[in-house]
């Protein structure tokens, strides 16, 4: 791709069946600690914007100058879930598929800290339910200022149980990007954790504090689930850079649940998060843990 066209940098390392898909931007491939992330897939599918705001496997189409990208761009790659649509019983739930095959096995270890899939998938439907309580309705984004820990995690897969689209947010931003991804984000509802503040200025939507999540974790699950499906957005992250508008406010990227599913290759053992799950690198790792049946290491720190 040519350096100077639309500022889609790296999107995010997929996974189709079991050969990896690598989405790009520009000319170059990082991964979140810099490393050429076609060097460490190098069999890897390389795919891109194919200037309708859908993606093309290499090589790819001319695309027409003097266009912008969309703030948002779907990603949906690898095979999908079988038709029709699904409540709690998701089949592209990768969290609730994991919990059912190994409840008792540890999937996240941070410090002395430590979660099962069992236990994150009960949490995860706590929040859920504190999520539809609250109001936040299908396709609702979800800003989570939250460092990586066992509470983004429950974090991201409840909002997405709640049909709300996650949008973890890198608290490694300096302070006016985090403020310009949140920005872009427009969400319903931003959950503030520990070492971040809801940024002066902008509508976060509603506030849960962190010291909210022990009993938005405690309680029951939903009574029902909203109808979702393979081709609903799931995750967004925002892609790297200032976006295309006069204002530069970022571009999201967003996933589907289909492609969530298959967001990493199965990664068996133990694992050390060497990016930030809020990136496109993190988040492929943190599904392909929960694929394998793993446990994923954080790195310490708060949370």
């Amino acid at each position: 791709m040519e350096p100077g066209g639309d500022p889609q940098d790296l999107v995010a390392v997929l996974c189709a069946g079991e050969r990896p898909v690598v989405l790009v931007g520009r000319d170059h491939v990082v991964g979140g600690q810099g490393r050429p992330l076609l060097d460490e897939v190098p069999e890897a599918d390389e795919v891109g914007d194919d200037g309708t705001g859908h993606c093309a496997t290499s090589p790819l189409p001319a695309r027409s100058t003097g266009r912008g990208s969309p703030e948002s761009i779907p990603v949906s790659v690898g095979p999908g879930a079988p038709p029709g649509r699904t409540g709690s019983g998701d089949p592209t739930d990768p969290l609730r598929a994991a919990a059912a095959g190994a409840p008792d096995h540890e999937a996240v270890a941070h410090g002395a800290k430590g979660a099962t899939y069992g236990w994150l998938d009960a949490v995860a439907d706590g929040f859920a339910a504190t999520l539809l309580g609250l109001d936040v309705r299908p396709g609702d984004r979800v800003a989570l200022l939250l460092p990586d820990s066992i509470k983004l995690v429950s974090c991201v897969f409840g909002a997405v149980r709640a049909g709300a689209v996650a949008v973890p947010i890198d608290l490694g931003l300096d302070p006016p990007a985090r403020d310009a991804v949140v920005a872009a984000t427009a969400p319903t509802l931003t959950v503030v954790g520990d070492g971040a503040t809801a940024p002066p200025g902008v509508a976060p939507g509603r506030v849960l504090a962190v010291t909210a999540l022990k009993a938005a974790f405690a309680a029951p699950p939903p009574a029902a689930f909203p109808a979702v499906g393979p081709d609903d957005p799931a995750v967004a992250l925002a892609a790297p850079g200032p976006g295309p508008g006069p204002d530069g406010r970022p571009a999201l990227i967003t996933l589907t649940r289909g492609a969530l599913a298959h967001a990493g290759r199965p990664v068996p053992g133990r694992t050390a998060l060497r990016s930030a799950i809020a990136r496109p690198d993190g988040l492929a790792l943190l599904v392909g843990v929960l694929r394998g049946r793993g446990t994923l290491v954080l790195p310490a720190g708060p949370g």
